[in-house]
């Protein structure tokens, strides 16, 4: 992979173009399998640069507090919230095949008129629809200045955010997130909408609170990916590591390379060893006949 230059699969286009959608995969798959999507390294350092100015930028919020007191963790949590509602965060730029702009979110959910995702239309009232209107912008819009007041926020006698503030987030989330679902999920609502409930706990009971919640999502995740698909996530994601760069590396992710390219039993290869796994990927690098 060069620095501006991404490494695309070589093909014979004439030959691959009439082939059928399995035999058209194979070569993709091949080269995933040993370079990953082939990004320029420049595209990396984009990402570098953005998570060195959330640091930063949440360094400004929390300034005048030291990291142990709790209003930190508070405006941290809100922040981040901020940081992937606005648009920011893990759907941001053109790993994601965002581009111009490389962002959607606040660009997209501030303009009336565009196609929203309400969660339980015929059950919740008031929601049916799937066209933004004035309500969803204006529901949206005070989310995001909330987040921005409980941000430039102090911190009341007992050393937290005021609690209306938590309040009002959860509540306005909560609305905008019945109104499109879309919303919820891009401020990764599963994950911060317990933290700031926690907030409401008071004193060191936050702390407590988040801790308990913490470990609930986690185990959640974790026993998530008890699959027999995440193996192939596994050994999709070695294969397009920027850190994991060598072929040599990245090849034992997949099992007898380039023979298959179901995900490797070995430790190297597949985090979900212990689960069964397919010796021959369908959609990979070859044929039933091929894989033995």
């Amino acid at each position: 992979m060069g620095f501006l230059k991404p490494e695309v699969p070589v093909i014979d286009f004439a030959e691959w173009s009439p082939g059928t959608r399995s035999e058209k995969i194979r070569p993709m798959a091949r080269h995933w399998a040993e370079v990953g999507f082939g990004t320029p390294v420049a595209l990396h350092l984009f990402y570098v640069v953005k998570i060195l100015a959330y640091i930063g930028v949440a360094a400004l919020f929390t300034r005048g507090h030291s990291w142990t007191d709790s209003i930190v963790f508070q405006k941290v949590v809100l922040y981040t919230m901020l940081f992937e509602v606005v648009g920011l965060g893990c759907g941001f730029g053109p790993l994601n095949n965002r581009f111009y702009p490389p962002m959607g979110s606040a660009l997209y959910w501030l303009r009336p008129n565009t196609i929203r995702l309400p969660p339980w239309p015929n059950r919740t009232p008031f929601t049916r629809g799937d066209n933004r209107d004035p309500v969803d912008v204006a529901l949206y819009a005070a989310l995001l200045i909330m987040l921005v007041v409980t941000l430039v926020s102090g911190p009341t006698g007992t050393g937290l955010l005021p609690a209306w503030q938590s309040w009002a987030v959860l509540a306005l989330l909560a609305a905008a997130g019945l109104r499109d679902k879309v919303i919820f999920l891009a401020a990764r609502g599963e994950v911060y909408t317990p933290f700031v409930a926690a907030f409401l706990f008071g004193g060191d009971n936050v702390i407590v609170a988040a801790k308990l919640a913490c470990l609930v999502i986690w185990m959640g995740a974790a026993t998530s990916k008890l699959t027999k698909h995440f193996p192939f996530v596994i050994s999709t994601m070695m294969s397009n590591s920027p850190v994991v760069r060598p072929r040599a590396v990245k090849r034992p992710s997949s099992n007898t390379f380039p023979t298959t390219c179901a995900p490797a039993r070995s430790p190297a290869g597949s985090l979900m060893s212990a689960l069964p796994s397919r010796d021959w990927c369908p959609w990979c690098c070859s044929s039933p006949t091929a894989a033995g």
